[in-house]
Formats: C-alpha cells, sequence, structure tokens
C-alpha cells in the first residue's frame, strides 16, 4: 500500500508550482483540500483510455485534491490551461488521516474510479489491487473495502456530473482567489 501527500511534495513530475492546502476550508466539506497550479513539469503525462488519449499533466494545468476525513476515498480534479475538466480521479483509500507533523495523507488501496466530464464512468488498475491481494500486500478485507468503496462512488456520486463541476469551479475560484492568480 502507498501512502500519499495530498500537497504532492514527494511528486518529482512537477517543476515549477504555486499550491495551497486547506483543513476544512468550506462548510459543506469535512476534510482537507489542496490545489496545485502548475506553471511548469518536466514532461507532460498522457494516458490512454479506450483508443483515445488524454493528458492530466501540462504546464498551466491545475490539480485541485479533495481528502475527506471520514471516508475511503479522495477526489482529484484536473483541470487544463484553458480552465476545461480533464476528469474526476477517485482514489479509493483505506484510511485517510494526519500525520505527526501535521500533513494530510491517505493509504492508497490501489483501485481507482475516473469520472469524464462526457459522464463516462470507468474503473482502473484492477489488475493492481490484485496483485496487491496475491503478494499479501493488503488484506481481503482491505481487498473487499476497496470494490465497495468503488461501487458506492460509480453509482453514487459519480453519477451526479452536474454536482462534480460546480464542486469543481467552486474549488477553482476559492483557490485562486487565495493564491491570487486569475484563471477566468
Amino acid at each position: 500500500m502507498k501512502r500519499k501527500y495530498i500537497d504532492h511534495s514527494k511528486w518529482g513530475k512537477i517543476e515549477k508550482s504555486k499550491s495551497i492546502l486547506f483543513n476544512t476550508y468550506q462548510e459543506r466539506f469535512n476534510g482537507y483540500a489542496s490545489a496545485i497550479f502548475i506553471e511548469k513539469v518536466h514532461e507532460k503525462l498522457v494516458c490512454n483510455f479506450d483508443k483515445k488519449q488524454f493528458c492530466v499533466l501540462d504546464d498551466g494545468y491545475i490539480l485541485i485534491q479533495r481528502l475527506p476525513i471520514e471516508k475511503n476515498w479522495s477526489v482529484t480534479t484536473i483541470i487544463d490551461e484553458n480552465n476545461n475538466i480533464i476528469d474526476w480521479y477517485f482514489d479509493i483509500t483505506k484510511q485517510n488521516d494526519i500525520d505527526i507533523h501535521g500533513q494530510p495523507f491517505y493509504d492508497d488501496l490501489y483501485l481507482d474510479v475516473v469520472v469524464f466530464p462526457s459522464g463516462e464512468i470507468v474503473l482502473f488498475d484492477e489488475d493492481e489491487l490484485n496483485k496487491a491481494l496475491e503478494n499479501g500486500d493488503i488484506t481481503q478485507m482491505d481487498f473487499d473495502l476497496a470494490y465497495n468503496v468503488a461501487n458506492q462512488i460509480i453509482n453514487g456520486i459519480a453519477k451526479d456530473v452536474l454536482s462534480l463541476w460546480n464542486m469543481s469551479y467552486d474549488d477553482l475560484e476559492y483557490f485562486s482567489t487565495r493564491l491570487g492568480i486569475k484563471h477566468y
């Protein structure tokens, strides 16, 4: 299982950025959130899916991540340089917590749900989850938790694309204002 921090401090793909991290920054959301306004990446990151290519990391992109405290997921909104949403990427987690230094983190359970603006929902990395179980990196309970949470997301929040849009653009406006960055 991989421990990941929402400030992306250990992510070497970004060369230059401005970022911000907040605790419970909106009344409707109990948890942590971060925003990374990317100025320069070392190399852009392109993913392939269903005979389509899409860029998920490049100069001018914005990553906004929400980490709810009492849930077993984290969601990252990927926004391109023209403020278009590329996707919402849900990491399924074993736990969301704060380390001894006060940094929010999550323990990634490998399985991911990706929601595209078209409403298409895709389950990713089932092979990684299966391999983790086979290698003893996770327990059967962790495995079952990952699928249960993924199914809750797929049958719940992932179907409400309008709500995801509203959340994302509210977050973008909030973080842009806090950092003094003009994006509209």
